[in-house]
């Protein structure tokens, strides 16, 4: 798949190629107004009326230098054009092109997956202070060789299996508990884990106010949960694979020191990255998640 400066390129090369028409096609500098041929809603319909006015002279110079000036012109838009949509699918801002994963099996083991949640749940203390709590899915021989620059490339594949393992297993996990274990995780598999794992059960005996409030956290957790679910579903087709997942996880581990995968999670990172999650808009997590995917699968276009 192509990415974006790759494909500028390729139409800035055709940019050239169409100036060569021009020069070569005399009879298009006879009129005035050279964009009523090739140009008119044809080669640029993306740009209508608006860029026609500004980048084709409307004093209708027909000099070959004038009419490849304002082609270049177009050319140089479109590069902006496509640098623009880079910088909003980095952010988050549009989806992404990725093509979706196949789904996880209905007999993957789940152990990872679960050991994580458990983990998750420890980083948290009961007065919502962030633990001193790491859970480590590499072994210490891959950290190792990571740490010291050794064998890159196997280390490399090696963290994308265990990364995608542990994805794998833990979309499992929510799929098995609160999903229809189809291998993929809807929106609203997502918002009931989100619930069942962090919501507080309501006391039998609990008041009119209490139920009040209750009900407050829990639409305000639904929402939380929609607006995390809208940032991990990278390419918009409704459902989070595992791709999606292994690059939440690849998001939240990096060696702080050296800025290299290391191969577990720490509660700091995790927690951080979790509350961004929830918060509406672009923001660092979406640049986090997009760049795990590229790390992990390559280009998403």
């Amino acid at each position: 798949m192509r990415d974006l400066s790759t494909l500028g390129t390729n139409l800035l090369k055709l940019g050239t190629n169409i100036a060569g028409t021009v020069l070569t096609y005399k009879a298009m500098t006879n009129k005035c107004c050279p964009y009523s041929s090739v140009f008119q809603g044809g080669m640029y319909p993306m740009f209508g009326g608006g860029y026609t006015t500004g980048l084709f002279n409307p004093s209708c110079d027909t000099s070959y230098a004038a009419q490849i000036g304002y082609m270049q012109g177009a050319m140089d838009a479109q590069r902006d054009l496509l640098a623009l949509q880079a910088s909003k699918m980095n952010n988050g801002e549009i989806k992404t092109k990725a093509t979706k994963a196949d789904a996880v099996s209905q007999n993957q083991d789940t152990t990872q997956g679960t050991n994580f949640e458990k983990a998750t749940k420890e980083m948290v203390g009961e007065d919502g202070s962030i633990k001193d709590k790491i859970f480590k899915f590499m072994s210490d021989t891959w950290q190792s060789k990571q740490k010291e620059g050794k064998d890159a490339e196997n280390v490399a594949k090696e963290y994308k299996t265990g990364v995608s393992n542990l994805a794998k297993s833990y979309l499992m996990k929510m799929d098995s508990s609160s999903g229809n274990k189809d291998g993929y995780i809807s929106e609203e598999e997502f918002v009931n884990y989100t619930i069942a794992n962090d919501m507080p059960k309501l006391k039998s005996d609990a008041t009119e106010e209490e139920k009040a409030e209750y009900n407050k956290n829990l639409e305000a957790m639904k929402t939380a949960a929609k607006i995390a679910f809208g940032k991990l579903d990278q390419n918009g087709d409704k459902t989070v694979d595992w791709k999606e997942t292994a690059a939440m996880f690849a998001a939240v581990d990096a060696d702080k020191t050296n800025g290299k995968y290391n191969g577990e999670i720490d509660a700091k990172d995790f927690s951080q990255i979790s509350e961004k999650l929830a918060e509406n808009g672009p923001n660092q997590a979406d640049i986090q998640l997009r760049a795990g995917y590229k790390n992990l699968f390559g280009n998403y276009q």
